[in-house]
């Protein structure tokens, strides 16, 4: 069942399959951790926010048909239940900003400087990086970490995001822009 494309392995779990959900669930599970924690900056949150989203996955189950690919799929569930939920009242403020430390353990490793200088250099630039990601707003958070940091392509983003390529193109255009303008008022403030 491991050779499986996850498509299949739904419409298994469709039928009944509790094991196919269960390979899904290992296939997608890192991915959607990372997405859910740069997206809210909150361990516990993004926890729940997973949970929530498989179980809107299972629940969907019975009605899923498999037209189009599983993980544009299951990330258009998690954008807008993610969305919806930081839109909401209580998380409106805290999601403003990111914490670091909270991205910090989803951070991939970096190759080893043996120069503490350019370690610390390294860590700053990063930590200056995420922190400007976290501060995007969650529309163009969202589409830049689908696009830099899950590798989708645009027509995976436009499905999750279910919005049209072209509005994606200027999400992840805008984003990066708006990452510039951050990134280059930092280096001034430094300067």
């Amino acid at each position: 069942m491991e050779d499986l494309a996850d498509e299949e392995l739904m419409v298994l779990f469709k039928r009944g399959r509790e094991d196919a959900f269960e390979l899904l669930y290992e296939r997608h599970r890192g991915g959607l951790y990372f997405y859910l924690l740069r997206m809210c900056g909150d361990r516990a949150l993004a926890e729940e926010l997973m949970h929530d989203i498989l179980f809107k996955v299972a629940r969907a189950a019975p009605t899923y048909e498999a037209r189009g690919r599983f993980r544009p799929w299951l990330y258009r569930i998690a954008s807008n239940h993610c969305l919806n939920v930081l839109a909401s009242a209580p998380h409106r403020q805290e999601a403003a900003v990111v914490p670091l430390v909270a991205l910090e353990a989803a951070e991939p490793a970096a190759p080893r400087e043996t120069d503490p200088a350019a370690q610390a250099e390294a860590r700053e630039t990063s930590a200056e990086v995420r922190a400007a990601i976290g501060e995007l707003e969650p529309r163009y958070r969202s589409a830049m970490i689908l696009r830099e940091l899950l590798a989708m392509n645009v027509e995976d983003i436009a499905t999750a995001l279910e919005v049209p390529v072209g509005t994606v193109k200027t999400l992840l255009f805008r984003g990066r822009e708006r990452l510039r303008r951050r990134l280059s008022g930092l280096a001034r403030e430094v300067a």
